[in-house]
């Protein structure tokens, strides 16, 4: 049983590692979205974070699920909003998101 323990301690331990690591990444990061816009920068649609999630990956290589990304509201408009990723219990970091004309 303490073997079992001792495993779960370094499992978590490598987690907040790997959170803290993705977490230095994101700070530095400002990912950017093209998207259709009207001429007052209101969008024809608009960026979820599912969106954000899936240009991480394909941009940065970073996986992080849409669950652990808090946005406000999804994004209706051109300019830059600020994302916070909650990566693991204490550990949160917050990046831009720059929306783009297409």
């Amino acid at each position: 049983a303490k073997a079992k323990k001792e495993a779960e301690k370094n499992k978590k331990e490598r987690e907040l590692e790997k959170a803290k690591a993705i977490g230095a990444k994101l700070r530095d990061i400002t990912l950017v979205i093209k998207a259709k816009s009207g001429d007052n920068g209101r969008l024809f649609g608009s960026i979820t974070t599912k969106d954000i999630s899936d240009r991480l990956l394909s941009d940065f290589k970073l996986d992080i699920d849409k669950k652990k990304l808090i946005l406000d509201e999804a994004i209706k408009s051109l300019g830059i909003t600020e994302v916070e990723a909650k990566l693991y219990p204490g550990v949160s970091e917050k990046f831009k998101v720059k929306v783009v004309q297409e």
